[in-house]
């Protein structure tokens, strides 16, 4: 008899990662959560197709928002510095390099 395979072991729940000298962790979104990203995602497209600037840059900003609300601070700081007011300081190679591990992370 074979032994039920729990996909839950070994999951982690978030991904720790250190910007600009702050703790954050990435929680790992779930279906649920990731589902009406999906129509933000269409939005945007459909407003590239029809190069709609101001679509864009909401269905972008909202899109990133969402994200942005799965990373939480995971120092002692009080208050938490902001994701994005960490971002926004960083030079163009930590930003690659923070995009690069959103979608490795959030790909699965």
């Amino acid at each position: 008899m074979s032994q039920r395979l729990n996909l839950n072991d070994n999951v982690n729940e978030a991904f720790p990662f250190s910007v600009g000298g702050h703790d954050f962790d990435l929680r790992y979104p779930t279906l649920e959560e990731i589902e009406p990203l999906q129509k933000v995602i269409a939005d945007r497209e459909a407003a590239e197709k029809a190069g709609d600037a101001d679509k864009i840059e909401a269905a972008t900003n909202q899109l990133m928002d969402t994200i942005y609300g799965f990373i939480v601070y995971a120092g002692n700081e009080n208050p938490a510095p902001n994701i994005k007011d960490v971002l926004k300081k960083q030079n163009t190679k930590v930003i690659a390099k923070f995009n690069e591990m959103m979608i490795n992370e959030l790909k699965g």
